[in-house]
């Protein structure tokens, strides 16, 4: 009896130490850092390119969309950097719809974050030469993009399109197309 008496009071002494750091000292920061990874609000922006085709590729037209939502991350994400060294990534979501056709593509993207205060969270220029699909991640503090505000994302695209040479014109000179594309996009980060 003595030693289940003992047994309990230690695993209540156990317990309270438990509960106390966890509710405390830290522990649950610890453990939904550590263990969950930290929250974050993640801004998802999706680039997407559509060939004109008749025969060969005549131009190409862009479609730009974003959504932001509050997530958990990997640790290891700084999420402190300035707008100029934000974390980011790329994902290729499709195979290079340009060069299928022949022709190659440079673009030069621009891409601004602006939260609701005004203040530019992320400032980036990327240089491409591919015409995949992607989605560019990028990430945030919930201090500096909080859930349930509006969040600008302007993105400026030069792009230099060169169309092949049609087969029955070899004497043809490559034409280029060249166009800066606009677009401003609103969005709420949702909870």
């Amino acid at each position: 009896m003595r030693k289940l008496l003992v047994g309990a009071l230690i695993a209540l002494i156990v317990i309270g130490v438990i509960s106390g750091w966890y509710a405390f000292l830290g522990g649950r920061e610890y453990i939904d850092t550590q263990l969950l990874g930290q929250e974050a609000v993640v801004v998802e922006l999706t680039v997407r390119y559509m060939p004109i085709t008749s025969s060969p590729i005549s131009d190409l037209e862009i479609e730009v969309e974003a959504e932001a939502h509050r997530a958990r991350i990997s640790r290891g994400v700084d999420l402190t950097l300035d707008a100029k060294h934000k974390a980011y990534s790329i994902r290729e979501v499709s195979g290079d719809r340009v060069a299928e056709y022949g022709a190659q593509v440079h673009f030069t993207k621009k891409i601004t974050i602006i939260n609701a205060t005004g203040d530019v969270i992320f400032e980036r220029t990327l240089e491409l030469e591919k015409g995949a699909d992607m989605v560019i991640t990028i990430y945030g503090t919930t201090d500096e993009l909080k859930p349930g505000t509006d969040i600008t994302i302007i993105v400026d695209i030069s792009m230099s399109l060169t169309l092949p040479v049609p087969e029955n014109v070899p004497e043809q000179a490559p034409r280029t197309i060249e166009r800066t594309i606009h677009r401003e996009i609103t969005t709420q980060i949702e909870d």
